[in-house]
């Protein structure tokens, strides 16, 4: 009798395990959605819907200029005008990919985060139909290896976004763990897209 009760306490004790280990598991991984939701997905819909918003506002002010320019006032005025939105577009997606790449790898340094793989592709036109002083809208995919952990990914992501004078879109992360010197890091892989002007 008291083996059989000895028994059922023993099975009883490793389910309650099991069951630690299951929710335990389900936390990290609700963790995990949330981070990336929070600094990944949310962002990024954001800022390309803002900057979808301010391309349609421009493409119509560029519009309006055209008009004024072919009537009656001033030519002058309408010169100005179009050069004012060249600049904001220009603000918005610059000329030069070095210097966006050269951002990204400085906000890492600045971070303490080591950049392990830093692979950027050619820039290819974008979907976006707009031309700025002959150039077209290009976009370049980038993939990076970090070696960081998940609150300083979490800081990285969000300042690229913000600091970078480029509209950087996050495609894909993916995350696992890394031994490194006796340490345990966290390894990201990051699939971006950068917008730029090219021609």
């Amino acid at each position: 009798m008291k083996n059989k009760l000895n028994l059922k306490l023993k099975i009883n004790i490793e389910l309650n395990k099991t069951q630690k280990l299951i929710f335990l598991m389900a936390f990290i991984i609700f963790i995990v959605i949330f981070i990336l939701w929070l600094f990944v997905y949310s962002p990024t819909r954001a800022k390309a819907n803002v900057l979808k918003e301010e391309l349609d506002a421009i493409r119509l002010d560029i519009r309006d200029i055209t008009r004024i320019a072919g009537g009656q006032k001033n030519m002058d005025v309408a010169y100005k005008k179009f050069h004012e939105k060249l600049k904001e577009l220009n603000r918005i997606i610059p000329t030069e990919e070095k210097s966006a790449l050269s951002l990204l790898s400085k906000i890492a340094d600045e971070m303490g985060i080591k950049i392990l793989i830093m692979n950027p592709g050619g820039a290819v036109e974008s979907q976006i139909d707009l031309e700025i002083k002959g150039k077209l809208i290009a976009e370049m995919p980038i993939l990076l290896e970090l070696r960081c952990d998940y609150k300083t990914l979490g800081e990285y992501l969000n300042r690229i976004r913000t600091e970078l004078p480029v509209l950087v879109v996050v495609n894909e992360v993916k995350m696992s763990r890394l031994a490194e010197g006796g340490n345990t890091y966290l390894k990201a892989n990051l699939n971006l897209r950068l917008f730029m002007l090219k021609g």
